[in-house]
């Protein structure tokens, strides 16, 4: 369930289990300060912080960018770019007929994601260290790696070696400005075009992983409580400041 508009996950109807939140985040209401307190419909119990004095509403609980965007929005990216037939995000259809299909929204037209975290570690003794918070290492053989591991990957490896390679120009300019939207989540400082920027490119990345879910070319095992708290990214910045100065 989501802390701050009160969605319900759906379950994904699948043996790995999960429940799964497939709808605009900017579609939800928020949560009303008393069903904190109190509870509220679906099953919300009420929250034991609600009864602080210094309780204001759902930005109370804040983000975790670090673990919201390297947990949870990079790995995610990771799994979608995986070959079609051995994809958890492709349909059965589409895992029978090809490797790669263009009915997948994240088909790679000339990579292999598995080469992907190779190239990262050979180029390691090329690039300054330092500028990275991460290990710089090879994230494909690392998959509990650390999330500043995964966000050195989504944030400079996805757009350099990865979008260039997706097959629908569609998908890449929508992953072209998620990922610019993630520089600029992790700013220390924001204009108000940026924030702009922020929300649109939030709302549309969701809107196109709902259109294809809809469609039936990409499970809706994608959009995670992860994948949808990205949408409440500009409301937290508008009420607490940018992310860095309050989240881990």
């Amino acid at each position: 369930m989501c802390l701050v508009r009160g969605v319900v996950g759906e379950s994904a109807h699948h043996s790995s289990g999960g429940m799964y939140f497939p709808v605009m985040t900017s579609r939800c209401k928020y949560r009303l300060l008393d069903e904190y307190k109190n509870g509220g419909e679906n099953g919300i119990a009420a929250s034991a912080v609600a009864s602080l004095n210094t309780f204001s509403g759902p930005h109370f609980f804040g983000l975790d960018e670090m673990h919201m965007i390297g947990h949870g929005l990079a790995k995610m990216l990771f799994t979608l770019f995986q070959p079609v037939k051995k994809n958890d995000m492709s349909n059965d259809r589409d895992k029978r007929r090809y490797n790669t299909t263009f009915d997948y929204p994240f088909s790679l037209d000339d990579l292999e994601i598995k080469s992907v975290g190779n190239d990262m570690l050979l180029s390691r003794p090329n690039i300054p260290l330092s500028f990275f918070h991460g290990n710089w290492d090879n994230i494909e053989k690392h998959q509990s790696a650390r999330a500043v591991d995964w966000m050195d990957f989504l944030l400079f490896v996805v757009p350099t070696l990865v979008i260039p390679s997706v097959h629908l120009s569609i998908a890449r300019e929508k992953l072209n400005n998620l990922i610019i939207s993630v520089h600029l989540c992790l700013s220390w400082e924001l204009s108000p075009s940026d924030i702009l920027f922020i929300k649109e490119s939030i709302s549309s990345f969701q809107a196109f992983l709902i259109t294809h879910i809809l469609q039936g070319t990409l499970s809706r095992r994608c959009f995670t409580i992860n994948i949808h708290y990205l949408g409440h990214i500009v409301f937290m910045i508008g009420r607490l400041g940018p992310l860095p100065s309050y989240s881990c």
